[in-house]
């Protein structure tokens, strides 16, 4: 189900940065949000002090978002120390397991909002918009909720990855103009999104932001596997799709309002 928007812009996070020179392709793409790993658990993980070196070369439009999984105190301690006690803008990406009151109690201690992801299975079948209603509500805290896709990570296990899988779960599973209105936060699109299809998502979802990882990562020389590295062209692509879709989203909904006059449009919150 479309949801119109009327003059949305859609935020755009490229995730699992670990070179400067990917960095300044995203910066110069004209990002908001760059995300960087601090999670052994990817294999676009970088430390805390790779991050702040990184972070400090960020224009003040973008904002750097520290993604944990499950982090314990000394995680918590570090990202203070390297951070928070310089008073650098930041965000922190819950990706884990984090209870409410574990993130609101990070949150707390770190003194900035934080994003909290859900980790939907891409082989579900049944409607889950629902299940989506209901985690998210205990979050009342949460600055924005990032829907991801997340897969078994082999067929002996049954633990689930955490993100930058490069697949995306089935946006028709979803009734997005119900799970946006019954929401306390704003939506993040992710899973699998790249320059081909991050506009689709976009147009159907009409989320607050996207955020990509694997679909803007160059392939390895061998094997064509994912290696993190990513590919200033496809940055630029993907931010470029997503700008395109703005617009035309605009121009229909623009169009509809003058048919339609009386008619009412939900719109996500301003910033």
């Amino acid at each position: 189900m479309n949801v119109p928007n009327i003059g949305h812009k859609t935020r755009v996070k490229v995730c699992g940065l670990t070179r400067a020179s990917d960095v300044h392709a995203a910066c110069d793409a004209g990002v908001d949000y760059v995300g960087f790993m601090l999670t052994s658990v990817s294999k676009r993980h970088i430390g805390i002090e790779r991050a702040r070196f990184l972070a400090d070369a960020l224009p003040l439009a973008v904002t750097p978002v520290l993604v944990v999984v499950n982090p314990d105190d000394v995680d918590v301690t570090a990202i203070h120390d390297y951070f928070t006690a310089t008073e650098l803008d930041y965000i922190i990406q819950f990706h884990g397991r984090e209870t409410p009151a574990r993130c609101a109690e990070v949150a707390q201690r770190l003194r900035r909002t934080y994003w909290r992801a859900i980790a939907v299975d891409p082989s579900e079948t049944a409607d889950q918009t629902q299940a989506l209603i209901n985690y998210m509500h205990p979050f009342p805290g949460a600055q924005a909720m990032l829907l991801d896709s997340a897969i078994v990570s082999s067929a002996a296990s049954a633990a689930m990855q955490f993100g930058g899988t490069g697949h995306a779960f089935d946006w028709n599973l979803v009734n997005w103009s119900h799970l946006q209105q019954s929401a306390q936060s704003r939506l993040v699109l992710s899973g699998g999104l790249s320059a081909a299809n991050v506009a689709a998502g976009i147009a159907q979802a009409r989320p607050w932001a996207v955020d990509v990882s694997s679909g803007v990562e160059q392939r390895a020389a061998h094997g064509g596997q994912l290696h993190g590295i990513k590919d200033p062209e496809l940055i630029a692509k993907f931010v470029a799709a997503v700008r395109a879709q703005d617009t035309l989203g605009s121009a229909q909904t623009s169009h509809l309002s003058h048919e339609q006059p009386n008619r009412k449009h939900f719109s996500l919150p301003a910033t």
